[in-house]
């Protein structure tokens, strides 16, 4: 590996920059990932909202939605 290292600041390039794509994908992807818990824990604030607090619903998933959902669309769904 330090061999390796070498050689990429021999020929002036970094050798991490390959990896570079693969990061930004995985970025990405978690993202995703995020968005589309975020949409699922905004239904779970509605359904609480309205009153229907479920039992499958645990404050541990209501605390969660806190933390995904911005402020504004906190603001709209409270309202």
């Amino acid at each position: 590996m330090k061999r390796r290292r070498e050689r990429g600041r021999e020929e002036g390039g970094d050798v991490r920059a390959p990896l570079q794509g693969h990061d930004e994908r995985h970025a990405k992807e978690r993202r995703k990932k995020i968005l589309s818990a975020s949409r699922h824990y905004k239904k779970i604030l509605m359904t609480v909202l309205e009153g229907k607090i479920r039992a499958e619903y645990s404050a541990l998933e209501i605390a969660v939605v806190r933390i995904f959902i911005p402020r504004g669309r906190l603001s709209c769904a409270l309202v």
